[in-house]
């Protein structure tokens, strides 16, 4: 709401307050923008994500793309472009952004999915 947005001292809860979130995004035509769109919070598993998709899933202090092996190539693309627009929505555009393939293995991402 103010500039104190900008400047990192805007308020407690900008530095991650910990609420995960698990986003699809999704394409369409010209006429309608692209999105990501918020499928569920709090407990996510791995179960959660879907082969065919592209995820955007905040830890609450990291933002995972998480790329299905069989999603739409256009949606592989899009997926880091839709993680930045994520972060810039969510007051919180400083946070680092890590991306990981469906069967590829990170311990920062085990690590938030079992916090």
């Amino acid at each position: 709401e103010g500039p104190d947005d900008e400047d990192g001292n805007a308020s407690d809860d900008e530095d991650g307050d910990g609420n995960k979130k698990l986003c699809r995004v999704e394409l369409h035509t010209p006429e309608i923008r692209d999105e990501f769109v918020e499928v569920k919070d709090g407990d996510i598993t791995l179960d959660d994500f879907k082969s065919d998709d592209v995820f955007i899933f905040d830890s609450g202090e990291t933002v995972f793309v998480w790329v299905g092996s069989g999603a739409d190539p256009q949606e592989k693309r899009n997926g880091l472009p839709m993680a930045h627009n994520y972060l810039r929505t969510s007051g919180q555009p400083w946070r680092s952004i890590s991306v990981l393939k469906e069967g590829s293995r990170s311990k920062e991402f085990a690590a938030a999915l079992a916090a």
